[in-house]
């Protein structure tokens, strides 16, 4: 029988986790098995206490405590030490999920089995009382120029098969990622993986105080400013430098030479690297508010 794993990361998620819990047990299952796996990044609430409670009624539940690392790390450590599954599930501490979304996802994943393969979907925003909000779908097209403008996928939603998770066990990971889904996602697109995009939505989507990073369908100007004259951390193109250590010989030429032009963004001083990508029509979501804070950060060294 086939075995699937849910990865979840919390930290002081006392006030949500059991209803997301209880959304997890109840999954549906098709010929498969559920399986819970959870790192506590440190809570100092009573999310632990929560966890050993789950743990002590439900066999499929094993949670540990690390250090305090941020979600995107301690998702990636989680699954670095998780293996021997056929399908692996990121999921957050505050949302509620149906009880179809694994199903529906495998059920998409089967289809290519012999191929890495990642799947994920559109959520449905939602308040703190689970009250609909309304139904988030990707910016932008789905494509991996795309990709290093924006990241489209809700991590929540994610699930890949094991061919993946190998692939995943290639990368020697340092300096900035960004998030464990966008890292994910960018490794995919890059290295030819199957994207799956399901337009149907599965999870309630919370948006609350303590997002670590929720969706805001409106910013003021203040958000705007602030963005504008925030540093930013020089992500893609670290990240881009990390899939060419690992995948190098094995990536098609175009994304190889594309990488390349990526991975140059961390010489502050290269001007012509930034300007070559700024004016390439391949860097060019049809978005035009994400296109110019993407040109903005390549240009001030913020990417």
């Amino acid at each position: 029988m086939e075995k699937v794993v849910i990865l979840m990361s919390t930290y002081n998620g006392s006030k949500y986790l059991k209803e997301q819990l209880d959304s997890l047990i109840n999954l549906k299952k098709d010929n498969f098995e559920i399986f819970i796996r959870i790192r506590d990044d440190g809570s100092r609430d009573n999310t632990q206490e929560i966890l050993q409670e789950y743990c002590n009624n439900f066999k499929n539940i094993e949670w540990y405590q690390g250090e305090n690392l941020g979600p995107a790390h301690s998702f990636l450590e989680l699954l670095s030490r998780e293996n021997n599954y056929e399908y692996y599930a990121f999921c957050d501490q505050d949302d509620v999920w149906e009880n179809t979304k694994i199903i529906k996802a495998i059920e998409k994943i089967r289809k290519y089995s012999n191929k890495p393969t990642l799947y994920f979907s559109a959520v449905n925003l939602v308040d703190k009382q689970l009250n609909f909000l309304s139904k988030r779908e990707p910016l932008m097209k789905i494509t991996f120029e795309n990709s290093y403008i924006l990241n489209p996928v809700v991590g929540c939603t994610l699930v890949f098969n094991d061919k993946l998770k190998i692939d995943f066990e290639k990368m020697k990971i340092s300096g900035e990622i960004g998030m464990h889904d966008s890292f994910i996602y960018r490794m995919a697109q890059s290295t030819d993986a199957n994207i799956i995009y399901d337009e149907n939505a599965y999870i309630k989507y919370r948006q609350h105080e303590n997002n670590v990073l929720g969706i805001n369908s409106k910013k003021t100007i203040k958000q705007y400013f602030n963005y504008l004259m925030k540093p930013r951390k020089k992500v893609i193109a670290n990240v881009a430098r990390l899939i060419l250590e690992a995948y190098n010989y094995s990536l098609s030429d175009y994304k190889r030479n594309t990488l390349k032009e990526i991975s140059n963004l961390l010489d502050k001083k290269n001007i012509r690297a930034k300007l070559k990508i700024i004016f390439s029509k391949r860097f060019n979501s049809g978005n035009f508010k994400q296109d110019l804070k993407f040109k903005y950060d390549v240009l001030f060294n913020r990417r």
